[in-house]
């Protein structure tokens, strides 16, 4: 029966230390600092333009609902649903 060893080079479950990665990369620790803080703010950034986004839309659902609720108050909720009918001009 043929024994594999263990391949030392793959990343254990746990994950590995910032010297560990910096070992294994060839980069230097700061380096890798470095890279990690700017992908965190992009990361970051990225969540607030959908936090806006989700926002906006949040705001056009919260006016849709009070259109809604004012034609149900009025008494004219059917209407939002029915096409509105034009006469006919005579030409």
């Amino acid at each position: 029966m043929l024994k594999v060893k263990p391949d030392k080079s793959a990343v254990p479950a746990e994950g590995v230390t910032i010297a560990e990665a910096a070992r294994r990369t060839g980069v230097s620790v700061y380096t890798l600092r470095y890279y990690e803080r700017v992908g965190l703010e992009s990361h970051r950034d990225a969540v607030l333009a959908q936090l806006a986004e989700i926002q906006e839309s949040l705001k056009i659902l919260d006016h849709k609902i009070d259109v809604y609720r004012g034609s149900l108050a009025a008494g004219e909720a059917d209407s939002l649903w029915a096409p509105v009918r034009t006469s006919a001009s005579g030409g």
